[in-house]
């Protein structure tokens, strides 16, 4: 039930915004205002104000996100050769692999985590969000540059990889992240002004990028708009509750973490995929209904899976 009870209000949160967009009370301009202030302002806050509260990680739990990390870029790359592999439209080929790689776990798996495995384990948690939201983010904005205009008239080579390099660095989400992790490492706090401002723009991210989401769920489909694409929007759900934990699973127990953090990194690695890969998919124009459908099925899934898997990882 615990699990239920921290997945059910993202659906209450959407529902608002797909009432709201059914009553006309928001539009298409309205959704794309909405994911703009998460995207620039409302996440990035989020990340500051999260990550520059933690405490820096230990050695050995150094080891245990390396293999976090060796772990969670399986699913992505996964996702990228896939939709390779089967040919699938550009948009498909940059979005796919952030709906596989990027989890929710900001929102969902840090306070799940510290609820189920205590403070301790939420330290953990911290130090694998600053993973998924620099490392897994950067890779993100990579791929989602080669749909864009410029990314495409960049062509390929060298050049081309630095452009799509520079543009993943230059994410705000990324540098959000950043500069938490940052203040997480030298201990530095922000003036109280600043921090109360901060702190402010922080807790409104998700239920605006919730209320985005379920706007653009609900929305009605021009008669010109492409089909929806079954096959890639599962293939996604799969890599990131099923083939996501299982890869981070054997990553940790191969490089020897600690039982403790190889649960906590389990079960972050299955959060369901972020709300923040709809948000930056729409910011970009790339694949933004795919993903939002993603991050809804990926979310009601989860409610089953995680629940699953925390019982057996606090109770085998």
């Amino acid at each position: 039930m615990l699990v239920v009870e921290k997945v059910l209000p993202f659906f209450l949160i959407m529902i608002v915004g797909a009432v709201m967009a059914r009553a006309k009370l928001i539009d298409e301009n309205g959704v794309l205002g909405l994911s703009r202030y998460v995207y620039w302002i409302g996440f990035p806050t989020l990340l500051i104000h999260g990550l520059g509260a933690a405490h820096p990680p230990s050695p050995q739990v150094l080891k245990g996100l390396l293999g976090y990390g060796l772990g969670a870029v399986i699913p992505f790359l996964l996702a990228a050769l896939i939709a390779r592999w089967a040919r699938w439209s550009t948009n498909v080929q940059a979005g796919l692999p952030m709906c596989a790689g990027l989890g929710n776990t900001g929102f969902l798996g840090l306070p799940l985590v510290a609820s189920l495995l205590g403070p301790t384990a939420a330290g953990w948690a911290a130090a694998i969000v600053a993973i998924d939201w620099v490392v897994m983010a950067t890779l993100s904005g990579m791929a989602l540059h080669r749909a864009t205009p410029k990314g495409q008239a960049a062509g390929s080579g060298a050049n081309s990889l630095l452009k799509a390099l520079a543009y993943g660095l230059l994410n705000p989400i990324v540098a959000g992240a950043a500069i938490g992790v940052a203040q997480m490492l030298v201990g530095w706090r922000w003036p109280t002004p600043v921090d109360q401002a901060i702190t402010t723009c922080a807790i409104s991210a998700t239920a605006v990028g919730l209320v985005a989401l379920g706007a653009t769920l609900a929305a009605r489909r021009a008669p010109d708009q492409p089909k929806r694409q079954g096959a890639p929007i599962w293939i996604a759900v799969g890599l990131k509750l099923l083939i996501g934990p299982a890869c981070v699973a054997v990553a940790t127990t191969l490089i020897g973490a600690p039982t403790a953090f190889r649960a906590a990194a389990i079960l972050m690695a299955a959060c369901p995929t972020a709300v923040t890969v709809f948000v930056q998919a729409r910011s970009a124009g790339v694949f933004a209904e795919g993903s939002a459908r993603v991050v809804a099925i990926s979310t009601l899934i989860s409610a089953l899976t995680l629940t699953v898997l925390a019982s057996a990882l606090t109770h085998g």
